[in-house]
């Protein structure tokens, strides 16, 4: 068996910066030295898939050990099993001589939509999905190539589909990250020699020796899944029941996939290729049913929303987990630095159970409110500034913590009565304390390591969310300590660029009014616009291009009518969007024309800018006016002028934006942003220079910086760029952003 592979060449790779990239050796000192691809650990929450010819029969007892109900497994364990009732169950609905190859023509998945799934998995809050492309019964779910599993496969009996390519696509449409699971042995050619184990006459009848098992469909079953679908993350599955890593060829397979593979910069794997990994080799450590502790290590917990990963027709409705205690298991998991990989199980058909659809959903919704406390944290002690807080007043079970940055999230999974104490704070300034989802102020206090949060008496109305409530600290570190500025990162563009902008770490796009929520087109428009950000990675928090020109605020032919209506479409659009801020550039539009009076165009803006606010302060809507340069507009052209106005015009929903390119075109002072700094809300930034993105030609931002430093300024900063290629720049602009800011973080 040692001679079974082919040594790989290992090739020294230059980076675009002339550095030698990594080169993984097939040892496991070096490949355990790849660090995991950030993705995994921000994700948290992934959707696990059994589906296959065991979803025919679909039925397993169910009893209380762990594993035992696993319907996934009636080949092995039901079929001919006299101890939980199997062999009765079978003979009586299929008949004593049925062979389990004959369920492979009746896994049909006639009513299977890809689509369906992908967007069910994107509404659920995952930001990944994982399917079952071969388990233990050997059924693969594509047209693989290998010749021995022709006849069982999902082309050639049964669907006569390509499951795992068609999955994949609907899952990456979706904006998800798609995993393969695959089962290391095969039930019928890896015989185990104990109770876990098919009959030996399927052995005998289907298998093939060890030597052709191994050679001639697991290595190039692997390859092939990843050339053909290139999955971002790879669950092995079983290979630690028996035989080591120079059986399987394991090491030889990682290196291949860490070095040349098509998904060598992005794929995970987990550690159950071999006997030997479980717990001390893989990009990440697996549990199923809470059965191992993990910690210090990137880690998944998986478990079905019952007790079964394949449907099991034998659960009821009591046998579900609730809505509740899955977002409960979802919260505990997390906040010990783990994912959660929660499964659904099909039935034969392709429909997905309602009832787990329903538990997806509820999730779903839970994760709109309170994604930010899940996604992208850690444990409170990895990120150093919160050592070991705990609840003073109440048992330590219902309360659960997680970080980010600067802020310390208290997830309580029943509602706190009358207030929260939280303890063991000592290193860190408290600047606010918030509930997530609930707009109002709460009222709280900090006395040395104790803050205490007075809980507000809330209508059923007004509740954020159904189940598990967080409570945010915000906090500045003292002595400067932190690595990182709490200011939301954006760039104005175009929705469709949401990939590129996630995978460089923004935070939010800053859209068009005109293109985005198009308030002079039909609400058809308007819903393929909404489908398209329910896809994205990225939130719409802001949008520019206010007015066209043709919609005059100011001259002789102002029509503030024709923009009340247009804004009255444009802010109740903004309103179902989640968009937040309306930027008012729209220099055309506010363009003085030659010989009209500067003050009653004032007086005209003004005005208007009144009822603006009005009708954004009903759809919970901020404009921000954006003073823009001498060459692009005649009217308010400076912080310290729009300053000015937006002050005559005195309405909380109606402030000020500063933007750096324009100031510096007019080599306006930076001073002006402290003197309107309560009145800023919003940042747009630039380089001067051919108004580039940020670390293109090395401008210093540091004037400007200082000055939000002085205002203590926490809204959000987005780029407002040419790019000559934003996949390759967004990154270096994002980091250039984040080295600056840093510069000046002891008030940001």
């Amino acid at each position: 068996m040692r001679n079974r592979f082919i040594q790989l060449i290992l090739c020294i790779i230059l980076t675009a910066n002339g550095l030698k990239a990594q080169t993984y050796q097939p040892d496991w000192k070096s490949l355990d030295s790849r660090p995991i691809p950030g993705w995994f650990q921000e994700a948290k929450f992934g959707i696990f898939i059994h589906w296959g010819v065991y979803s025919v029969p679909a039925w397993r007892m169910l009893e209380s050990e762990r594993y035992a109900s696993y319907a996934e497994w009636y080949y092995a364990r039901v079929m001919e099993n006299d101890e939980n009732g199997g062999r009765e169950f079978h003979e009586k609905n299929y008949g004593k001589d049925f062979d389990y190859h004959a369920f492979g023509p009746l896994f049909r998945a006639e009513l299977w939509d890809p689509e369906f799934w992908a967007k069910t998995f994107k509404k659920a809050g995952a930001r990944y999905v994982v399917l079952t492309s071969k388990h233990h019964d050997g059924y693969c779910l594509w047209p693989t190539d290998v010749e021995y599993k022709k006849n069982w496969n999902s082309m050639d009996v049964g669907p006569h589909r390509d499951i795992v390519g068609e999955l994949s696509r609907a899952v990456r449409a979706e904006g998800l990250r798609m995993g393969l699971y695959y089962s290391v042995p095969d039930w019928e050619s890896v015989p185990r020699g104990d109770e876990y184990q098919v009959n030996m006459k399927y052995v005998k009848k289907y298998g093939v020796d060890l030597d052709t098992y191994v050679n001639e469909i697991c290595n190039p079953q692997l390859r092939e899944l990843v050339n053909k679908y290139e999955p971002s993350l790879i669950f092995s599955d079983a290979g630690e029941w028996q035989f080591d890593d120079e059986f399987w060829g394991t090491r030889e397979f990682l290196a291949w996939l860490y070095n040349e593979s098509p998904v060598k910069d992005e794929v995970v794997v987990n550690d159950r290729f071999c006997i030997g990994m479980p717990g001390i080799h893989g990009d990440y450590f697996s549990s199923e049913y809470a059965d191992a502790e993990i910690k210090d290590h990137p880690w998944e917990e998986s478990r079905g929303i019952g007790g079964s990963y394949g449907y099991n027709r034998a659960e009821n409705l009591d046998d579900y987990r609730t809505s509740e205690e899955l977002i409960e298991e979802l919260i505990s998991i997390v906040s010990r630095g783990g994912n959660l990989l929660l499964n659904v199980g099909p039935a034969a058909d392709g429909r997905i159970p309602v009832i787990q659809q329903q538990r997806l959903r509820d999730i779903g919704e839970w994760l709109k409110v309170n994604g930010e406390a899940i996604y992208g944290t850690t444990r409170p002690d990895d990120v150093g500034l919160f050592p070991k807080p705990y609840i003073a007043d109440r048992k330590a079970d219902d309360v659960y913590f997680t970080a980010k940055k600067n802020n310390l999230y208290v997830i309580c999974a029943t509602y706190p009565v009358n207030k929260l104490v939280i303890e063991g704070l000592p290193s860190h300034e408290v600047n606010n304390i918030t509930m997530l989802g609930y707009e109002k102020e709460i009222n709280w206090s900090c006395d040395g390591e104790m803050c205490i949060v007075r809980t507000p008496c809330i209508y059923p109305s007004e509740l954020p969310c159904q189940h598990a409530w967080v409570f945010k600290i915000e906090s500045q570190v003292e002595h400067g300590n932190s690595d990182t500025i709490d200011i939301p990162l954006g760039v104005c563009t175009g929705i469709s660029d949401n990939e590129i902008l996630f995978n460089a770490d923004y935070s939010y796009i800053e859209e068009s009014v005109r293109r985005f929520l198009v308030p002079d087109l039909g609400d058809d428009v308007f819903r393929g616009n909404l489908a398209k950000l329910d896809s994205s990675k990225l939130k719409v928090i802001a949008c520019n291009s206010f007015l066209p020109g043709s919609l005059k605020s100011v001259g002789p032919e102002a029509d503030h009518k024709a923009i009340i209506d247009y804004s009255r479409v444009a802010f109740a659009r903004a309103k179902k969007a989640g968009v937040k801020i309306i930027v008012f550039g729209s220099g055309d539009s506010r363009q003085i024309p030659e010989g009209f009076p500067y003050e009653e165009a004032k007086a005209q803006f003004i005005n208007l800018g009144k009822e603006l606010g009005r009708i954004a302060a009903e759809n919970g809507i901020t404009i921000v006016l954006e003073p823009l340069n001498s060459k692009e507009c005649n009217f308010v052209n400076s912080v310290e002028e729009g300053g000015e106005i937006v002050m005559e015009i005195d309405h909380p929903n109606f402030l000020l934006l500063a933007d750096f390119y324009h100031m510096k075109m007019d080599n306006e002072n930076p001073e002006n942003i402290i003197r309107y700094g309560k009145l800023i809300k919003h940042v747009h930034i630039a380089e001067k220079e051919g108004r580039a993105a940020p670390g293109t030609h090395g401008e210093d931002f540091a004037a400007f910086f200082n000055a939000l430093r002085k205002i203590n300024y926490r809204g959000r900063i987005s780029i407002e760029s040419g790019w000559e290629d934003m996949k390759s720049q967004a990154g270096i602009a994002y980091k250039e952003l984040i080295k600056q800011l840093n510069q000046t973080k002891e008030k940001l």
